[in-house]
């Protein structure tokens, strides 16, 4: 297995910033219908809401990713990202339950901690 891994989130929030998307990976429709099912970001290619629930649907057989159970067995995963446009997607992927620590710029941060205080 393996014991630490490093990876990037994308955003599929207001800003669509995912490698995927911009690379034209996703035709309009996919996009639409991530978009149509809350998905605010990805991790490990898997796709998250705001929730952290993982929403994959018919695009889990189309991408190039590791299994999600193995993601789960990942000793310590760190996420890399930053910039506010990120923010709901990276509380969705920490919420997942697939990031241990979060590596981002301080304004990030605090645009996440806003969007929790107004969750309440």
């Amino acid at each position: 297995y393996i014991s630490i891994a490093l990876v990037g989130i994308g955003s599929w929030y207001s800003e669509i910033t995912s490698n995927l998307h911009l690379e034209g990976k996703f035709p309009q429709e996919d996009v639409n219908w991530l978009q149509k099912n809350g998905v605010v970001g990805d991790i490990f290619n898997h796709m998250v809401d705001i929730k952290g629930n993982i929403i994959d649907g018919t695009l889990s057989d189309r991408l190039m990713t590791i299994d999600l159970e193995l993601c789960r067995k990942i000793k310590y995963v760190i996420a890399v990202a930053g910039g506010a446009y990120k923010s709901h997607a990276i509380l969705g992927a920490i919420r997942s339950g697939l990031v241990d620590a979060l590596v981002t710029d301080s304004y990030t941060a605090k645009k996440i901690l806003e969007i929790i205080e107004e969750e309440k």
